[in-house]
């Protein structure tokens, strides 16, 4: 990997050191059709924005970006929401926003489809993702520790479907899926205990833990040390068969 010429854009946060949290930057992510370049950041004082680069033929990004505030103010993820060039985020102010970028960054405000949803009894919703098996979302709560799953409706607007209990002293945080040997996977970070739950998805609605993974435990197996809560980020490789 190398670093883009002339790529450096610079978001209009005040932020020490170390960074507040609410109050900066949570996930960058490029629209489905490649047009856009979309920062979030987390309001503190006031709403937050997201910040929103045009991408050329090649990949430059523009020198200026356009802003849109966001309807609840604290998104902290982008996940994109297939064929319909939008992000479903998570927002702990509410539950879950939805972006529409279907008829470009200038029409996301106005966009009938970009709005905020509440998920029941959520707390600090803060983490999302999709999976491709039940083409359904789920958001996790580090606070109340529970999985919400939603739906996407024929107008791109989320509904809860059902809501999960993760390990009550976990710390249930980030979110991946994965699909191999015909079987939908969850998995959800447990930082308080250093471990991955792995949920078995057999379709919509129906999500079950089978598995906490113990990152420690493993790790210790090959003489390896790791001190307890410090992880951070969840991502899911498979590899092809």
């Amino acid at each position: 990997l190398e670093p883009i010429d002339d790529s450096w854009r610079s978001i209009p946060l005040n932020l020490t050191t170390p960074p507040m949290n609410p109050g900066s930057a949570s996930s960058i992510e490029f629209t489905e059709n490649q047009d856009y370049l979309v920062v979030a950041t987390k309001g503190n004082t006031e709403l937050g924005n997201l910040y929103v680069w045009d991408v050329d033929a090649d990949y430059n990004l523009s020198e200026q970006y356009t802003p849109v505030v966001e309807p609840a103010g604290y998104t902290y993820s982008l996940t994109p929401i297939p064929g319909r060039n939008s992000f479903l985020s998570a927002d702990p102010v509410i539950g879950v926003d939805v972006f529409d970028f279907s008829n470009g960054v200038q029409n996301v405000a106005s966009s009938p489809v970009t709005g905020a949803v509440n998920v029941t009894g959520q707390i600090t919703v803060c983490w999302s993702t999709w999976s491709a098996f039940t083409g359904r979302y789920y958001v996790a709560d580090d606070t109340t520790n529970t999985i919400s799953e939603l739906s996407v409706n024929a107008t791109g607007f989320p509904r809860l479907e059902k809501q999960y209990p993760a390990n009550p002293i976990g710390g249930n945080t980030d979110v991946d899926t994965a699909t191999f040997n015909g079987q939908g996977f969850l998995y959800s970070l447990l930082t308080n205990l250093t471990s991955v739950a792995v949920w078995q998805l057999d379709a919509p609605s129906n999500a079950s833990i089978i598995q906490e993974f113990s990152i420690v435990d493993a790790a210790a197996q090959n003489n390896i040390t790791i001190a307890k809560n410090i992880f951070q980020g969840l991502a899911t490789y498979v590899r092809p068969q």
